[in-house]
């Protein structure tokens, strides 16, 4: 990456945080330090060249100044820009970074977009109040917000859920419990993450609203209907991963990235598959994560059962269609741990064009989060740096040399800070010594013109190892200590 490119994403970076602040505290509490930095953020993208974002920040100012009431409106238009801005910043610096070691996308058609499906009968008015009670949060900031605000989002949550609104309602879900963190004063509290879901639920409102006025299903569909869902009478599958998000007295989730072993329905032996488990914790943080995993599901079996490296039969199952596929279990369905596998390396196999023509292809969308564009991949041949410790993140350099590339293709790897990285932080320090070092599974997503490596399992010889989780604590006799009440 260029120094310019890279000092343009840094100043895009510091904008974001800007006026993630500004969501929090409010517009009304604005003052003279932030239009300050308002203006000097604004002269700053304007000389990069970015004239619609300049021009946005500009506005935002104006809204400051004369305490505009619709402010708020213009915040949210000046994110929506930035996130448009960073990320097709973002796919085109990652795409000169492959071509520079031989990586070119793959040719290829357009994907079929299915028939929408019809508008909803009724004129969706609560879209409205949501979008509304969205601005005046932002006018007035969270401790501020009066309890109508709140219980206008708790309502439109419990309304997108009845209407089976998947997306409009898991973004409320999250942004809710922000807002719930920010409250008790919890310190997981994550500004960047409540400004982005409150955006996404804002921009989610007003686009829903006008595909009605508009009765347009197509714009309708995009905005509402999540992948297609396949049923099946049965698939069988490996472990290659497992992806370990831990907040600590709120829940723990495990996502499985999969390989299909055998063919199933329309898809293909080694095609990919991601099963997600998600439990609630204790708020006194007494239970390891990993320790969730020994709890038995509704199907008669223990999530800590399917990572011992054999093959799994699963029967009354469905594929929803996204990115990853995801796979999702009825209460019939029936899972049954078989023989151990042994051809890792070739199932998980990684072809470099395909993560080019994923980045090429992309469309920037404010509603997406980074880690939503991403891609499987194995590295065979890498040298790893060490760790340095961020506020958030420990990060490295990783260098991977692909075959016929002069060049080593170059990733950030990120490694949770605290003890919920720990198990990760030092499986990476271990096997960066490693001689010879085993190949590297795991997934790569975009991140500030970065291409960003979330490590998730060693490979061979033996079963893999799940190098983000703490082997000693995927264990009853742990689960059983740890829900003690003595």
């Amino acid at each position: 990456m260029s120094a310019e490119a890279m000092e343009i994403v840094e100043v895009l970076g510091r904008l974001e945080a800007a006026l993630d602040t500004l969501v929090t505290r409010g517009l009304s509490a604005a003052g003279p330090d932030d239009r300050t930095a308002l203006a000097s953020y604004a002269a700053q993208v304007r000389g990069m060249g970015a004239a619609h974002l300049a021009d946005a920040l500009d506005e935002l100012l104006r809204a400051l100044v004369e305490g505009d009431r619709q402010g708020s409106v213009v915040l949210l238009r000046t994110q929506v820009r930035l996130r448009l801005l960073e990320r097709l910043l973002t796919t085109r610096l990652v795409t000169a970074r492959l071509r520079a070691v031989g990586v070119e996308p793959r040719p290829g058609e357009a994907p079929h977009l299915p028939e929408p499906p019809p508008l909803p009968a009724d004129d969706g008015a609560f879209l409205g109040r949501l979008a509304g009670a969205v601005e005046s949060l932002l006018q007035s900031g969270l401790s501020a917000a009066s309890e109508a605000t709140v219980d206008a989002l708790k309502v439109s949550f419990e309304e997108a859920s009845r209407r089976r609104l998947l997306r409009l309602g898991s973004t409320l879900r999250i942004a809710s419990e922000e807002i719930a963190r920010f409250t008790r004063q919890d310190e997981t509290f994550a500004p960047e993450r409540l400004s982005f879901f409150l955006g996404r639920a804002w921009v989610l409102a007003r686009g829903m609203e006008d595909a009605l006025a508009r009765s347009d299903a197509a714009a309708w569909a995009r905005l509402t209907t999540g992948g297609a869902v396949t049923p099946l009478k049965e698939v069988s599958l490996v472990v290659l991963g497992v992806f370990k998000r831990h907040v600590p007295g709120a829940f723990a989730a495990f996502e499985l990235r999969c390989r299909l072993t055998r063919d199933a329905g329309p898809y293909a032996r080694g095609d990919r598959l991601a099963w997600s488990f998600v439990f609630p914790l204790r708020a006194d943080g007494k239970v390891p994560p990993e320790a969730m995993l020994m709890l038995e599901q509704k199907q008669k079996f223990r999530p800590a059962a399917l990572l011992e490296g054999q093959e799994i039969t699963v029967t009354q199952v469905a594929v929803a269609e996204g990115e990853p596929r995801r796979l999702m279990l009825g209460p019939q369905a029936r899972v049954t741990v078989g023989e151990p596998f042994d051809e890792w390396v070739p199932l998980a196999s990684w072809d470099p064009r395909v993560t080019a023509t994923k980045v090429a292809q992309h469309e920037p969308d404010p509603l997406s989060l980074p880690i939503e564009l991403q891609d499987e991949v194995l590295l065979l041949r890498w040298t790893l740096g060490p760790l340095e410790d961020g506020e958030t993140h420990a990060t490295a350099s990783l260098e991977c040399q692909l075959d016929d590339a002069e060049e080593p293709l170059l990733f950030e790897v990120r490694a949770p800070t605290g003890p919920t990285g720990a198990p990760l932080r030092a499986a990476l320090e271990k096997a960066r010594h490693e001689d010879p070092r085993r190949p590297l599974f795991g997934f790569v997503h975009l991140d500030r013109g970065q291409l960003v490596l979330e490590p998730l399992a060693l490979l061979g010889p033996g079963r893999p190892t799940m190098i983000a989780l703490d082997p000693k604590n995927v264990d009853k006799a742990a689960l059983v200590r740890a829900m003690s009440f003595d």
